[in-house]
């Protein structure tokens, strides 16, 4: 960890290890000094909206990979997508859910195997379609329902477009992320995920709806993006300030 200490929850992980090793050792007597500190996680810390929209300007959109790469980020920040969901997606996964849906949608399969629907902002629409028109798998037709949505571009043209594995998406992200200024430890897919959840919460999006997307079995999950912060203290005050003024007014046009 480069001399840093170990974060809270992993430091119980190992005294919970230990003190589970000396049981079965019959050691018990050697750890009753050894206390699990409680440890109550806050939320995840995630990108700023600056951190995001420079990390979308860090793509060359007239190259292939531009184009690749910016569809690529659009999904992992503006759908809340895993890395592995990501990778998993195959071109029948875009699709309007019926024929006067406002928005497309991609159906991804979860942990569990899982599937559920999310929505696909008109933003991240453009950058796939712009994507989907230079895919190397597409030859001008377009792709057949199984082929990835995302594939990785070898530095020959006769490389076969293979899918990207966990390790290309990493480094993607990383690598576009240090070129944006964000910092390092939150230069993984992860971060986009954590991003788009805290988002929608803060834009009054409800936290069952947000968890649906997100693919949570458990809500407490969701519930962590939505802890308070300190930053967001003097909220509870202005949103009661906003209704008294919005009551004054009414009684006054009385």
């Amino acid at each position: 960890r480069g001399g840093r200490p170990a974060a809270p929850a992993t430091t119980r992980v190992y005294l919970s290890m230990i003190r589970a090793l000396a049981h079965d050792l019959g050691r018990e007597d050697q750890v009753q000094g050894v206390r699990v500190p409680r440890h109550e996680p806050g939320p995840p810390e995630t990108l700023t909206d600056t951190d995001y929209a420079n990390l979308l300007r860090v793509p060359d959109r007239r190259t292939l990979a531009g184009k690749r790469d910016y569809a690529l980020l659009r999904v992992l920040g503006d759908c809340g997508l895993r890395s592995a969901e990501l990778r998993g997606l195959r071109a029948r996964d875009l699709r309007r859910p019926r024929s006067n849906a406002r928005h497309y949608r991609l159906f991804v399969r979860g942990k569990g195997g899982r599937e559920r629907e999310v929505p696909v902002p008109q933003a991240v629409q453009r950058a796939l379609e712009a994507w989907l028109k230079v895919h190397p798998l597409a030859r001008g037709v377009g792709l057949l329902d199984e082929q990835p949505l995302f594939v990785r571009l070898g530095r020959h043209g006769h490389e076969e477009p293979l899918p990207l594995s966990a390790v290309g998406v990493h480094r993607l992200v990383r690598r576009s992320c240090a070129a944006a200024g964000v910092p390092e430890r939150l230069s993984h897919p992860h971060a986009l995920r954590a991003y788009w959840a805290t988002h929608c919460l803060e834009a009054g999006v409800s936290v069952h709806t947000v968890s649906a997307r997100l693919g949570h079995v458990d809500l407490r999950t969701t519930a962590r993006y939505a802890a308070a912060r300190p930053e967001q203290i003097d909220e509870v005050a202005d949103v009661l300030d906003r209704r008294h003024q919005a009551a004054r007014r009414a009684g006054d046009a009385m």
